[in-house]
């Protein structure tokens, strides 16, 4: 009886630490967060943020390897010419990040939404 008994209390202990962790409620069904703060603006928001640091990332290792190409260019103008293209392009699409920051404002504008009410991940 004994056994029986902490078999059961340490099953069901796994079994709650299994769940709390994979974010299970008690029923077994999946139980997340919205992560979209509740609006239209907010699914931007989120949006705009993530892309944001993503492409952070991208322009700065893209600016690096433009970089790398023009020291090892070694007076060859085909290889010269790409490191110009590529750092045009990545210094384009790190300002159109800049610019997208902005987007979530305009959307909020055309639409008569007070700026005050943005999510924080706007603002």
């Amino acid at each position: 009886m004994k056994l029986q008994f902490l078999a059961k209390s340490s099953s069901a202990v796994v079994a709650g630490t299994v769940s709390a962790f994979f974010g299970l409620n008690h029923a077994g069904a999946a139980v997340f967060d919205n992560p979209i703060s509740g609006s239209f603006l907010g699914l931007v928001c989120t949006i705009v943020a993530w892309a944001g640091g993503v492409g952070a990332v991208v322009a700065f290792v893209v600016i690096v390897w433009s970089a790398y190409l023009f020291i090892t260019s070694g007076g060859n103008e085909q290889q010269l010419s790409q490191a110009k293209k590529t750092l045009i392009y990545a210094v384009g699409g790190f300002a159109l990040l800049i610019v997208a920051r902005a987007l979530p404002l305009l959307i909020a504008n055309i639409t008569g939404v007070p700026g005050s009410s943005l999510p924080s991940s706007c603002q």
